[in-house]
């Protein structure tokens, strides 16, 4: 178990009302990453459609249980014959969230946490005209009592699936709050950024590892990205980068092994965001080929 997989849905769309042909159709994930210092097993997610029914099914399984992907075909999806047992779990099913929303389902944005332990997930209350926060306890398969919020637009995790942060836009539909929920906590939600002007728009994102998440703050005469500790989303943001009028700030997170690679990154990034563990890491010694003054102390 020297290597830790973990996967995270990407967001999804549907529009039901469509006549697209729901059958099979199976989600990116991310890279395999390293995650809370022990094993996640890779899994796979993907949407199906049970015979008889208008929406999909959202499911999951683990993929070392079968080689082949399942079948989209009732009952046979989702059953190992080998062993005889059932290796699909479903997680939401959307015909049921029908129900719950007037007869109509859309959904906008989904993430599961990076322990796949929770998914969030966001939901169009077509009566009231905006987009509703869920989030649903994959292992008991039931909704969470919080975080409830309306007209959210945009989410993401942190401090390993405990944390979720989450966009609220106003009635113009402008992201203009981005708040901070404790899964499990009584407390309220902590409102992390504010932004009343009409001309400002932001929105947030994990990296790929989980250790922060960037906030994008952008308008008419400036864009720039701030990261968030995603270890201690309450700690505040740390200002990146600003670029100039009519230009948008995107940072892509990049990992490596390779000394000379992070040495590079820490001419350009600095050393809070480029990996430098501490006055040991060999990385130092690879920097000062690159210190024009071989008296400084860098370190």
């Amino acid at each position: 178990m020297d290597s830790v997989k973990s996967v995270c849905l990407t967001p999804i769309a549907f529009n039901p009302n469509s006549n697209q042909k729901w059958h099979l159709a199976c989600l990116l994930s991310s890279p395999l990453l390293h995650f809370a210092g022990a094993l996640v097993e890779f899994r796979l997610y993907y949407m199906r459609v049970e015979e008889g029914k208008q929406y999909p099914v959202l499911c999951r399984r683990l993929a070392s249980l079968n080689e082949e992907f399942i079948s989209h075909k009732s009952p046979t999806g989702g059953f190992d014959f080998i062993s005889g047992k059932r290796i699909e779990q479903k997680l939401i099913d959307y015909n049921q969230e029908v129900e719950r929303f007037g007869g109509y389902a859309y959904e906008e944005v989904s993430e599961v946490s990076p322990d796949h332990r929770f998914i969030a997930y966001t939901m169009y209350d077509k009566d009231n005209d905006f987009f509703k926060l869920c989030v649903r306890d994959l292992n008991l398969g039931s909704l969470c009592s919080k975080p409830q919020a309306d007209w959210v637009c945009n989410v993401a995790w942190a401090k390993g699936g405990q944390a979720l942060l989450y966009v609220v836009t106003d009635q113009k539909k402008k992201p203009y709050r981005i708040y901070c929920s404790m899964l499990g906590s009584k407390d309220e939600d902590v409102i992390l950024l504010e932004e009343p002007e009409e001309n400002v728009h932001f929105n947030i994102r994990h990296t790929k590892d989980f250790k922060f998440v960037t906030v994008y703050v952008f308008s008419t005469t400036y864009s720039k990205v701030f990261l968030i500790n995603a270890t201690d989303p309450l700690s505040g943001l740390t200002f990146v980068w600003e670029c100039e009028a009519c230009a948008h700030c995107i940072i892509e997170y990049f990992h490596s092994n390779d000394n000379h690679v992070i040495a590079g990154a820490l001419l350009g990034v600095g050393v809070v965001n480029c990996g430098i563990k501490n006055d040991c890491d060999p990385v130092l010694a690879l920097f000062a080929d690159y210190n024009p003054n071989p008296n400084d102390d860098f370190t």
